[in-house]
């Protein structure tokens, strides 16, 4: 797991007042939810081909991977399997319904487990200082972040996408000028 920073840009005096708390607290992972289905039993070849397909796009860059040995045994592996076999191998372990269908009892929207409140400051200083979030919460409580995966952030390391990311932050702070920004850091 790791730590990653994201601004917090809070309303402004005289609008309704949502604290770092309330605008943090949906993308909290121990938030409790209803149990929802995460893959229905009736696409398991469409998940068995998708999972084929991600591999033999790995396959297809092998200098990109650090294991490609220990991949490829992966790929052929699950390969060999029927796609009710490869249905049964994701959702081991997993709760289902009377369907067969996997459920899920995690948050979809959680970014973080927990976090602290680092610093203080506004928008106009963020702008002037060129400051760069990992990830901004606007003040109607919306998550942006710089690129995600199945929920969770990552990394990027694409220059194209930097200045992508750059152009958004502005673009938030531009429209939330007079607002205070608190730099929060959470950690997954």
């Amino acid at each position: 797991m790791s730590y990653f920073y994201t601004y917090v840009i809070l309303p402004k005096e005289g609008e309704k007042m949502l604290t770092v708390d309330n605008l943090l607290a949906p993308y909290d992972e121990g938030l409790v939810v209803n149990p929802y289905i995460t893959d229905y039993k009736k696409d398991a070849k469409k998940l068995h081909e998708e999972r084929l397909a991600k591999y033999k796009g790995i396959l297809d860059h092998p200098n990109k991977h650090k294991d490609i040995d220990a991949l490829l045994d992966q790929y052929n592996w699950i390969k060999s399997m029927s796609d009710e076999e490869y249905f049964e191998y994701i959702s081991e372990g997993e709760k289902r319904d009377k369907e067969g269908n996997i459920l899920a009892y995690y948050n979809p929207n959680a970014k973080w487990d927990f976090y602290e409140e680092q610093e203080t400051f506004t928008v106009e200083q963020a702008m002037g200082d060129k400051k760069i979030p990992f990830a901004l919460v606007l003040p109607n409580g919306t998550w942006l972040g710089i690129r995600e995966t199945e929920g969770w952030p990552v990394k990027i390391e694409e220059q194209e996408e930097d200045e992508k990311w750059w152009e958004i932050v502005t673009q938030c702070y531009r429209q939330y000028q007079g607002h205070t920004i608190v730099m929060v850091k959470c950690h997954i």
